[in-house]
């Protein structure tokens, strides 16, 4: 089905009986989908397995993650990715108790650079905020291109100076996924 009508569509999972609509709640937080830099799939397309692009990543969007909690005054919660560690996301800010699907349903605003769970915000209709950095390598800047493309998502670019602004962010995330 063409993504119009997906959303249209009230999708359940039978295995949790869980219904996909969005539902009107008094939002508290905003999650970060997290998909780390350093995954399989990179170091198999890539080969690359670089320290300071890591730790120069987590700190740019550590910055973006904590600017965007002191715009919209509202504390931001880390979904882990379920295969991976994150030391640095792990030691700055609250990691989510549940699976990032329920985790959806109570956030504001959900941020992710390239993750498939993102596809429960688009069918709760969430508002999303994706970002990019060329220190993510080749492979995951091509995946976050074709969600961002796809999705017509409002995409940041962190190796550039973020300047947030929250009427630009409310625009744009307002027209994503039409």
């Amino acid at each position: 089905y063409p993504l119009r009508r997906q959303r249209q569509m009230c999708i359940r999972d039978s295995s949790r009986s869980t219904t996909l609509k969005r539902k009107k709640n008094r939002s508290s937080y905003i999650l970060f989908i997290d998909c780390p830099i350093m995954s399989g799939d990179r170091l198999i397309f890539e080969k690359i397995n670089s320290k300071v692009d890591e730790k120069n990543f987590y700190k740019n969007l550590i910055l973006f993650l904590k600017n965007l909690s002191k715009l919209y005054k509202k504390k931001i919660i880390i979904s882990l990715h379920p295969k991976y560690k994150n030391k640095y996301l792990q030691n700055t800010f609250r990691v989510a108790s549940k699976p990032t699907r329920e985790m959806i349903d109570g956030a504001s605003l959900v941020v992710f650079s390239v993750s498939g769970a993102i596809i429960d915000a688009v069918l709760k209709r969430k508002k999303i905020i994706n970002f990019y950095s060329k220190l993510q390598g080749d492979f995951q800047l091509e995946m976050n291109k074709k969600y961002v493309e796809k999705l017509n998502l409002y995409s940041i670019n962190l190796d550039e100076k973020v300047i947030l602004n929250k009427k630009k962010i409310n625009k744009y995330t307002k027209q994503s996924f039409r």
